[in-house]
């Protein structure tokens, strides 16, 4: 995963499915390989990342969401039918804000991405600390005020 913060998603994709042939349900690995996929346009490959990280963990409704949202919209549809099934669990049961943002992060929705990214603030979400070194958050939301806002707030670096 420090593979992916570096822009490294090369050797990051190769690391981790060297750790997949170990292990494969690995979620850090299932993880790091959406965020490199996603990251070298390789969107396929990311949602099935995705997916098999729902499947290794139970959760066959995020899936499913997953294969719905492909088939009406590609990889943006599928992303946002994954955050519509998060946001509707969150609704009775907890679920980390961060989680969500990340979702519509993938999707292109900003606006989204930082509604979530401020719930997961007030939460305290303990992922919230890596949103300054996240590439794919901050590639999409550097130059967003509320981007900006929230890193100051949370006492995180200024991006360059």
């Amino acid at each position: 995963v420090d593979l992916m913060f570096m822009r490294r998603y090369d050797d990051a994709i190769e690391q981790c499915q060297k750790a997949l042939r170990t292990e494969p349900n690995h979620g850090v690995a299932l993880g790091g390989l959406l965020y490199a996929f996603h990251k070298k346009r390789m969107y396929e490959e990311s949602l099935a990342a995705l997916k098999a990280q729902y499947t290794a963990t139970g959760f066959q409704e995020g899936a499913n969401a997953l294969t719905r949202g492909f088939e009406e919209a590609g990889y943006i549809g599928a992303m946002n039918k994954a955050a519509a099934v998060w946001e509707e669990v969150s609704r009775t049961t907890y679920v980390m804000p961060f989680l969500i943002a990340e979702l519509h992060a993938f999707a292109g929705n900003i606006d989204r991405a930082l509604d979530w990214l401020e719930r997961g603030f007030e939460a305290h979400d303990p992922n919230m600390t890596y949103i300054g070194v996240m590439p794919l958050l901050v590639d999409l939301l550097r130059d967003d005020r509320r981007f900006k806002d929230l890193l100051r707030r949370m006492n995180l670096p200024e991006l360059e």
